[in-house]
């Protein structure tokens, strides 16, 4: 049996796990990626990422000011700058085959969030949602969080006999986010 079939068939239920300080999975497990964030920048630096995707033109300069944003230089064919900085750390939300949700942490920078040769997003997010994971047996789990190293994760991209899951996540994804971190800013005030 190959280990996406085994994947496939494996169902990871957080709750299990809540109670665990340390366990470790057991089989591979297929999950897709339903969201990421960037737990590394205060939700007010994202939101401003975000709104710069929206309309470059209205951005906040110094969040006091709207200012007309000046292109000064263009960066033209160097595809050797990763996509997310190494100093990023990316919170995954993930949904298995039975639509059992969890969240995955890294634990080290993640190669497939930062591989420049994956396909542009255009927006903040390093790969496009909805996109297939395979997280091996092995994967540390503190209490039901999955912690992601590069050894026990294996990207197998988007499925292109998914486009509906795909489109769902990806459409508005720009007004989607703003909307999401309006709200986190709203709660944490």
């Amino acid at each position: 049996m190959s280990e996406l079939s085994i994947a496939s068939s494996a169902s990871f239920v957080a709750a299990n796990y809540k109670s665990l300080t340390s366990a470790h999975t057991t089989t591979p497990i297929l999950f897709h990626i339903i969201h990421i964030a960037n737990i590394s920048k205060s939700r007010l630096n994202q939101k401003d990422d975000w709104l710069e995707y929206n309309d470059p033109n209205n951005v906040s300069a110094d969040r006091l000011n709207k200012s007309n944003k000046i292109v000064r230089e263009i960066k033209m064919g160097d595809d050797s700058t990763p996509v997310a900085s190494v100093y990023d750390v990316y919170k995954l939300l993930l949904r298995d085959s039975h639509n059992n949700y969890c969240y995955g942490y890294e634990v080290e920078p993640l190669g497939f969030l930062r591989n420049s040769s994956s396909q542009s997003t255009g927006t903040p997010l390093p790969i496009r949602l909805g996109g297939r994971l395979i997280v091996k047996s092995g994967c540390l789990i503190q209490q039901g969080v999955l912690l992601l190293r590069n050894r026990q994760c294996n990207y197998l991209g988007i499925d292109e006999s998914e486009t509906e899951l795909v489109s769902q996540l990806n459409n508005g994804i720009v007004n989607k986010y703003i909307d999401v971190l309006d709200m986190e800013l709203k709660e944490g005030s």
